[in-house]
């Protein structure tokens, strides 16, 4: 997965905010090689026997499933972790693993499943003191944090850091994260199970969608942040894929990651259906609906202009299927009503 521009990263965090954001020791990480999904690399404070992961890069194509002719007896690797990822935190706690985490960023608090009373922290800048304080055997941190030095202290003090990509664009990158994320910890068969369940219900949802007569499909504007200031979902993004795969076409196909659209060129295009994810105006769809010049939209002229839920849309994970199925709902009520 790339590493998205500093626009890209300020509007995910944007996005993080509307939303609210295994047992090895200090020094090593027990257990057999770490099989990533992603150009990540897996840090760790010290070098240890062969089994041990200590700074391994893998390729992006690794496969997200693992094929075993016995049911392993699972040991996660870490009890005490730090995570300032939302989207990690989130699938640390659906693969089973919520008890490990100690302290997560202050975004996420709202996952369920979390210890009752665990700690938060503020994420916004590098931290590493606060970090050391909860005396981590793992700190979950973005890759591009991870990579400028910020958290260097807690390698010398031999803690493993692990760090994540900072978005998916599209299914697939999410099942690799949970897979990346399932080896990490020392609980891949999890993942496995985690990553068919999801699919299983994505394919059910993107037939619905592949079923829908071309002469019936919508145009659809999906908006993450409103004036003065709009972002728009380009196609090259996971929500992008999303619209896709419930059969709407996305008006903004053509531009990359989160854009800010010209007014005239979201009027001339003229989506039969606009969506947005934004909860921090008192009504979003008021808002919208109140521009100059969008009473001539038919998506505002016929009263498609919907809210979707801002959690499922804008962390990528396994309850993306929620997102699917709540944008197929608002597009193609017919269809995916009474699903």
């Amino acid at each position: 997965m790339k590493r998205t521009l500093s626009l890209t990263l300020a509007i995910l965090f944007m996005l993080s905010l509307l939303s609210a954001c295994s047992g090895g020791n200090g020094g090593s990480t027990t257990a057999a090689t770490i099989a990533t999904t992603t150009a990540a690399t897996t840090t760790t404070a010290a070098t240890t026997a062969a089994t041990t992961t200590t700074a391994a890069t893998t390729a992006a194509t690794t496969t997200t499933a693992v094929t075993t002719t016995a049911e392993p007896v699972e040991e996660p690797y870490y009890s005490h972790i730090v995570c300032s990822s939302i989207a990690a935190a989130e699938i640390i706690v659906e693969l089973g693993l919520g008890d490990s985490l100690v302290c997560v960023n202050n975004y996420a608090l709202d996952i369920p499943g979390l210890p009752e009373g665990i700690a938060a922290m503020d994420f916004m800048a590098p931290n590493p003191e606060g970090v050391m304080g909860f005396e981590p055997d793992l700190f979950i941190e973005f890759d591009y944090i991870v990579e400028d030095g910020s958290y260097q202290a807690l390698l010398e003090a031999q803690v493993d850091i692990l760090p994540v990509s900072v978005s998916s664009d599209s299914v697939e990158d999410i099942a690799n994260d949970i897979m990346f994320l399932a080896n990490a910890l020392g609980v891949p068969s999890r993942g496995e199970e985690l990553v068919e369940t999801m699919q299983a219900e994505v394919d059910r949802l993107t037939a619905i969608g592949a079923s829908i007569p071309e002469e019936e499909r919508k145009t659809v504007y999906f908006e993450i942040a409103p004036a003065p200031s709009i972002f728009c979902v380009g196609g090259d993004t996971f929500i992008g894929d999303m619209l896709h795969r419930v059969g709407a076409v996305n008006i903004f196909e053509d531009l990359q990651g989160f854009a800010t659209p010209s007014e005239e060129e979201l009027l001339t295009r003229n989506p039969d259906v606009i969506l947005t994810n934004v909860t921090y105006v008192e009504d979003a769809i008021g808002e919208i609906c109140g521009r100059t010049g969008y009473d001539k939209i038919a998506a505002v002229e016929n009263g498609d202009v919907y809210t979707i839920d801002a959690n499922a849309t804008s962390r990528p994970t396994h309850n993306v299927v929620k997102a699917i199925a709540a944008i197929g709902e608002a597009v193609y009520p017919e269809y995916f009503g009474n699903d």
